[in-house]
């Protein structure tokens, strides 16, 4: 008797306060300045940054990256800074 096939399950959801991804665009005519602005991202947040993908234009490098982060990160990046 052949096994039968499993139902399709539905793509899970992230609950509130888990990750979810950000892309960020770096560009600039300077290649040296974008390279080394992904490598201080990657420095600071380690695997949860990450480099997509780069072109290169008469204008200088474009860098796309996916940086990991939480919704209680994203509403604290939000908030008002308090002095003190």
């Amino acid at each position: 008797m052949p096994p039968q096939a499993a139902a399709p399950q539905a793509t899970p959801r992230l609950a509130l306060g888990g990750t979810s991804g950000v892309r960020l665009v770096l560009e600039a005519g300077d290649a040296a300045a974008v390279e080394a602005a992904a490598a201080a991202l990657k420095a600071r947040f380690g695997a949860r940054f990450a480099v997509i993908g780069r072109r290169r234009a008469k204008a200088g490098l474009r860098v796309t990256a996916s940086l990991q982060v939480s919704a209680d990160e994203a509403l604290d990046a939000g908030a008002p800074r308090e002095d003190g």
